[in-house]
């Protein structure tokens, strides 16, 4: 498995300035890299992605065959909509 970033999570990462928040959503990669079939799948128009929390904020991303699609990362009053 690999890992394909879009351009929102990359620029909602380069916005990150708490070192722990970065350390944990690393993690939270580097878990989902190596189990895809963790997290929440999602509904309505966010159907075929998941979820997971890294509390307050939420990671969406999308597995496929061979890689993992991260779509964003932001607060979870935010995210959904």
């Amino acid at each position: 498995m690999y890992a394909v970033f879009s351009d929102d999570f990359k620029k909602q990462m380069d916005k990150i300035r708490d070192k722990a928040t970065l350390r944990r959503l690393r993690k939270a990669v580097e878990n989902i890299l190596a189990n895809p079939e963790k997290g929440k799948y999602l509904s309505k128009e966010l159907a075929g992605k998941k979820s997971m929390r890294i509390t307050p904020f939420r990671l969406i991303f999308e597995p496929k065959e061979n890689f993992i699609i991260f779509h964003t990362f932001e607060h979870r009053g935010k995210v959904y909509r």
